[in-house]
């Protein structure tokens, strides 16, 4: 079985049609690509992903309704 992987509920975003994607952020460009997921259990502020993303990709947590395509970020690296 494939190990669940759990976003905040605040890192979905849901398209004019209704579908449900996150925005995977790229190291190499330093961008963001939209990633349609599909999504089982919640569990506090939290939803489980069951397709769409691997353990290790880097997604966008917070302001997600606030990017486009191929937007340039700068990851949150703390206080």
């Amino acid at each position: 079985a494939l190990e669940a992987i759990w976003i905040p509920l605040g890192a979905l975003d849901t398209s004019a049609e209704g579908v449900l994607h996150v925005w995977r952020y790229d190291e190499g460009s330093g961008s963001v690509s939209r990633q349609r997921v599909l999504v089982g259990n919640v569990r506090n502020d939290a939803i489980m992903v069951v397709d769409g993303l691997r353990a290790g990709d880097r997604i966008v947590t917070a302001g997600v309704a606030h990017l486009h395509e191929g937007q340039r970020v700068r990851p949150f690296s703390g206080y």
